[in-house]
């Protein structure tokens, strides 16, 4: 479910509502111009964006309130009601009386939890809100595709298989990879309270660790412990190295708890799928503004020549992307998902062929016990270094 709350014009202010307001010492007041919200199984995300930032969230966890010191919520007051997942309506008012606060109130199911964070140097507000869904799932992802689904994804397998490894020139002296998630950003969260950035680091150090036995092989990870990157720090990292493979790691979810499988994503600039564009969505929730705008105002020659040998790269990306899956569809004990691409920003500005894993579904019982058992990680593991052998020079 996608909500936007847009401006719009009040009697009780003016005809004409200004983009920003002047509050004390001539300092600009940060106005809310869009939340949207993302749903998992236990857990609901509110993604508030500000035009500047928000430094401050005050919450009390007894009643559900946040207060937004010295921001501004045109129009006024709204409320967003939910039919499922444990966020049963937001309240978001600034009241006349206090023109240059705004508070929020949560109704959420009982044993309800939810958490506040205003990641630096963004101009948002992430709320989370865990507790155990109330309605029934949707589960229209898990149904066939569409006639022109199963085209475009057919269409992509086609492509990913006709050429094979030996006919993709690529040698890997250094390698970075990226555990999604990380500090504040938990990611998914299991039924046992299994948490994806835990997971992904585990994995992440332990293909670290298994790539850098191979000799003459540059191995570096964007995160080596539990703090937060933003995005895109995550590929600047990946650029900084000049890495011939960029990896990032991840844990799937669904509000179909039936969901299980692995898939293997690459960038693309539109989704394969609608599946494709869902995990798209939540992965890209904590993108910074600078990931996603782009001034055409002026030309940018190195950003024209990167767009020119982008197609390249993505190639490249999916074919490797189909290797990787080939060896999850042997090895693993889930189900294969398959190859997808969909405009992720922790890989749209990669400078080398990259990958998104998805490695099993978190939000499937079964599947966060397996993600947990130390045999699984090292399937996982195995998995991604045979694959790459070829291409390691």
């Amino acid at each position: 479910m996608n909500r936007r709350f847009f401006l719009r014009s009040l009697p009780l202010l003016s005809s004409s509502i200004p983009h920003r307001l002047w509050g004390d010492e001539n300092e600009l007041i940060p106005m809310i111009h869009d939340i949207h919200s993302l749903l998992l199984p236990d857990q609901t995300r509110l993604v508030i964006t500000l035009d500047g930032p928000c430094n401050t969230a005050v919450s009390d966890s007894n009643n559900g309130r946040i207060v937004l010191p010295g921001t501004l919520y045109l129009p006024i007051e709204d409320t967003m009601k939910f039919n499922k997942g444990p966020l049963r309506q937001m309240h978001i008012a600034t009241p006349p009386d206090e023109l240059f606060t705004t508070y929020i109130q949560l109704d959420t199911t009982p044993g309800s939890t939810f958490s506040v964070t205003t990641p630096s140097p963004s101009n948002r507000v992430i709320i989370d809100i865990y507790g155990s869904i109330g309605a029934q799932p949707d589960n229209a992802f898990e149904k066939k595709y569409s006639d022109l689904q199963e085209r475009a994804d057919q269409e992509l397998k086609n492509h990913s298989l006709h050429d094979r490894a030996h006919d993709l020139n690529l040698r890997l002296k250094r390698i970075v990879i990226d555990p999604g998630h990380g500090g504040h950003d938990p990611g998914a969260v299991g039924l046992q309270g299994t948490k994806e950035k835990d997971i992904t680091l585990i994995l992440g150090r332990r293909l670290a660790d298994s790539l850098k036995a191979k000799a003459g092989l540059d191995v570096h990870l964007t995160r080596t412990a539990d703090y937060y990157l933003n995005l895109s720090d995550r590929t600047a990292t990946a650029n900084q190295y000049r890495a011939d493979l960029f990896i990032s790691i991840h844990c799937n979810a669904a509000e179909n708890r039936k969901a299980r499988g692995s898939e293997t994503y690459f960038c693309s600039e539109n989704a394969s799928d609608a599946e494709a564009a869902r995990v798209a969505q939540y992965e890209n929730s904590f993108a910074d503004d600078e990931d996603h705008t782009f001034s055409e105002s002026f030309v940018d020659i190195e950003y024209a020549l990167f767009k020119l040998r982008r197609n390249l790269l993505w190639n490249d990306s999916g074919r490797l992307a189909q290797f990787v899956q080939e060896e999850f569809a042997r090895s693993l004990p889930v189900k294969d998902r398959g190859v997808r691409s969909a405009n992720f920003f922790v890989l749209r500005k990669a400078a080398m062929p990259s990958m998104l894993l998805e490695t099993a579904f978190i939000s499937n019982p079964d599947e966060e016990k397996l993600l947990t058992k130390d045999s699984f990680q090292q399937l996982v593991v195995d998995s991604v270094v045979r694959r790459l052998d070829p291409f390691l020079s």
